[in-house]
């Protein structure tokens, strides 16, 4: 359970920070999956097989970040925890994602480890609020798209007034 709300953090995070509005967030298994993120569609309205604007990759990329995100944060969190399996349909997104916005194998290959290494640095530059979301996920199991602004909103106040202490300014 741990493992899962580290994984579906990952997703939540990866959502907040690139500014698609989260639904809802969950830990409670079903006969598909061990935890759910519910969120906006940033391709909402977007047909990748015809518009290959600057706007809809950017948005297709910010997708396969989200989905290559639970995976990473799973394994920053327990590299013992994480087996390829666990995200199978994650990983089965984004690169379906990438094969759309790329034009040949070897541009998806860069692409997803680019995609990758930004996720990563992404997670790692917000990992309070990782855990923050992956242990109000554990004492809940289910947030709402308001228990997450919340937990983030406070998680975010607590590392601006630990910034401001470093630095001797009043909180």
């Amino acid at each position: 359970l741990n493992a899962t709300a580290y994984h579906e953090a990952g997703h939540v995070v990866a959502c907040y920070v690139q500014g698609i509005r989260v639904k809802a967030a969950n830990i409670v298994a079903n006969t598909t999956n061990t935890g759910q993120v519910h969120h906006a569609d940033p391709l909402q309205g977007i047909r990748l097989e015809w518009n290959r604007s600057i706007r809809a990759v950017d948005r297709a990329h910010k997708l396969i970040r989200i989905c290559l995100a639970g995976a990473i944060a799973q394994r920053r969190h327990s590299k013992l925890s994480y087996r390829h399996y666990h995200s199978n349909s994650d990983h089965t997104n984004a690169v379906d994602l990438a094969f759309l916005v790329s034009a040949s194998d070897r541009e998806v290959e860069v692409l997803l480890h680019l995609m990758d290494v930004q996720t990563e640095q992404m997670l790692n530059q917000h990992w309070p609020l990782v855990e923050a979301v992956a242990r109000s996920l554990l004492r809940h199991r289910k947030l709402s798209a308001t228990e997450i602004r919340k937990v983030m909103e406070d998680a975010l106040a607590v590392r601006r007034d630990a910034d401001r202490a470093k630095i001797g300014q009043p909180s």
